[in-house]
């Protein structure tokens, strides 16, 4: 269930189809610790669900919501796509927040303003909030998690890499972030940016 990648994945499968009475179900999770102790994670499983379904699904009904998506390794790829979508929302919102210092505004104010409207999900606004009540090393992920995973995603990508620059940037910027925020939340790539932490690009 943890997130390791379209390479990890595979290698996984091969090594679980040496053994005839093993059968690889590859499940990665969305959500945070939050949803993960209410129980409200989404599991998105992927393998041979007539042969392991019954044995695992009491297992994915304790920890949240299940979408079975094909043969082994469509879960990995679906997270990829979660973890990219994720880390392009978070990058915006620090920079959101950034401007927000920059322009004089308070954060906390932009925040219920746009709090309801079509413009930003919840799961952003939450993290703003994080993020105006300097609580950004209360970890729900860790930024270098997240950064683990935006590179699992642009080594996905392979050749097709060049089309994502957003990502790429994203990629630079976090590597050094990490370096001193790595065990902070996730929207502590705000404080990198705000101190420089991150830099330019290479």
């Amino acid at each position: 269930m943890s997130t390791i990648g379209v390479e990890g994945t595979e290698r996984a499968l091969r090594l679980a189809a040496t053994r005839s009475e093993v059968t690889f179900v590859d499940a990665p999770v969305s959500g945070s610790k939050t949803a993960a102790e209410q129980g409200k994670l989404l599991i998105l499983a992927s393998g041979d669900r007539e042969r392991a379904g019954a044995a695992v699904q009491r297992f994915f009904d304790a920890a949240g919501t299940t979408q079975w998506l094909g043969a082994a390794g469509a879960g990995t790829r679906m997270k990829l796509l979660f973890n990219a979508w994720i880390a392009i929302m978070m990058e915006g919102v620090a920079e959101i927040a950034i401007l927000a210092d920059t322009l004089g505004v308070e954060q906390q104010r932009f925040a219920s303003l746009a709090t309801g409207g079509p413009l930003v999900p919840p799961w952003a606004l939450a993290k703003m909030k994080k993020i105006a009540e300097n609580k950004t090393a209360e970890t729900e992920f860790p930024l270098r998690w997240a950064d683990k995973d935006v590179r699992l995603a642009l080594s996905a990508a392979g050749e097709e890499r060049s089309r994502l620059p957003m990502l790429s940037a994203i990629d630079t910027r976090w590597a050094r972030a990490v370096e001193r925020f790595g065990g902070d939340d996730l929207s502590a790539i705000y404080l990198a940016l705000r101190d420089g932490t991150a830099g330019a690009d290479r």
